[in-house]
């Protein structure tokens, strides 16, 4: 026999659990997580109020010149997900894109943001972006990437 507040008290026993799992983190996992989800905020306000030229152009010139860190790209593209994956509004591809950019180039590596198309089964198309840095895709993977038709990348500008 299942009681109604059972439901309710997984829900109050969420944020603790989420804490704790948290606490257990080193501190560079836990530094990660947190510039991930401060930069989300960030840059979905910059978003609203600023046109995306705009925006790459002052992310350019704020990561430009970076000395390379000892964290691993890998472990960037870990933070965006899990910060992604636990906001109440699912981040957009671009959105999780520009992030993990902005935390790569800050750390010193060249990463590039992609954009592609396909034509999907039903009409329309699918438009996807992702990050790739040292030739390996850190943010943005699917099982059907290949399947995307690159249209441009988004480097940055000097």
């Amino acid at each position: 026999m299942r009681f109604p507040f059972a439901r309710r008290r997984n829900l109050i026993d969420r944020p603790a659990l989420a804490w704790t799992r948290f606490r257990a983190l080193d501190t560079n996992r836990r530094r990660l997580l947190l510039e991930a989800a401060v930069l989300f905020a960030g840059v979905r306000a910059a978003l609203l109020v600023v046109p995306f030229r705009t925006l790459r152009h002052v992310h350019g010139r704020v990561s430009r010149g970076a000395a390379r860190t000892g964290d691993d790209p890998r472990s960037v593209g870990w933070a965006v997900q899990a910060v992604a994956l636990r906001l109440s509004s699912r981040p957009s591809c671009l959105l999780q894109a520009l992030v993990a950019d902005f935390m790569l180039r800050r750390r010193g590596f060249e990463s590039t943001i992609l954009f592609g198309v396909r034509r999907p089964q039903r009409q329309g198309l699918d438009a996807h972006a992702w990050v790739e840095c040292d030739g390996h895709v850190v943010v943005g993977a699917l099982d059907e990437l290949g399947d995307y038709h690159r249209l441009a990348s988004g480097g940055h500008r000097g």
